[in-house]
């Protein structure tokens, strides 16, 4: 109990953090930055968080509207980027023909979306500038990676000697895509900069980088808490801190 207690003071200050960063960290008149908070506090099955949810790409089908095309395209860039980026090489791997599943050593590569929305309250200046005060559903799919086992990461993020990620819940690597309902719908593309990380508090967090095709690169912070309701049921409190242009929250 005092584990979770200390998890909800720490998520309680983390987000005054982030509320006054997104009220003083950009300048008012400033058009070409948004920074604004995705959250959501629901309760849901706690096996949802260990299955993958979208295994026919519904995400990518029914939300984003991508073609058949476009769904490739964005299943290669993935690739290329886990590649690049972790030295994770999916390209030669056959998917699963249920799961769409991918293996490369000891990870997992597999579509997926949050199975919840968030709410972004966008008080201050959001996409070309405009004050509003409304909120806005805000969904995420993705193609994530899990390590079944122990493996080294090389690419840009491991260099040659490469750094280690054990198997466990929430040490994903991600690359997807945020919707949100404005008018125009607001579409990110993110890419993770490094595996997630829970602390002894059980608090989750996992950082990225955005991308916007008129707001330019961002950032992404975002923080999870899961709280055990009962055998079948969790509560999960999620924050998304996004800010553009890319730069500290608090300088």
């Amino acid at each position: 109990v005092g584990s979770r207690m200390d998890g909800k003071v720490t998520l309680t200050i983390l987000l005054i953090t982030m509320t006054y960063a997104a009220g003083h960290g950009m300048k008012q008149r400033d058009p070409s930055g948004a920074q604004f908070i995705a959250s959501a506090n629901i309760v849901i099955n706690t096996d949802l968080l260990s299955q993958i949810p979208d295994p026919t790409l519904t995400f990518f089908r029914d939300v984003l509207q991508f073609t058949e095309q476009e769904i490739e395209t964005a299943t290669q860039s993935a690739i290329e980027f886990f590649n690049t980026t972790f030295g994770l090489d999916f390209s030669e791997s056959v998917p699963d023909s249920v799961t769409l599943e991918r293996r490369f050593q000891n990870a997992s590569m597999y579509p997926s979306r949050l199975p919840f929305n968030y709410t972004v309250q966008a008080n201050r200046w959001l996409a070309a500038g405009k004050k509003r005060s409304k909120s806005f559903d805000h969904q995420i799919g993705f193609f994530g990676v899990r390590f079944l086992d122990d493996q080294i990461l090389h690419g840009t993020y491991g260099g040659l000697e490469g750094r280690r990620v054990g198997p466990g819940p929430f040490q994903d690597i991600f690359w997807g895509y945020s919707r949100t309902n404005t008018r125009p719908p607001m579409l990110i593309q993110y890419q993770s900069t490094s595996p997630s990380h829970t602390s002894p508090d059980g608090i989750l967090s996992e950082s990225s980088i955005a991308f916007h095709p008129s707001l330019g690169q961002g950032i992404i912070l975002g923080t999870f808490v899961f709280t055990p309701i009962d055998d079948t049921m969790t509560r999960i409190v999620a924050y998304d801190t996004v800010v553009f242009p890319a730069k500290p929250l608090i300088s």
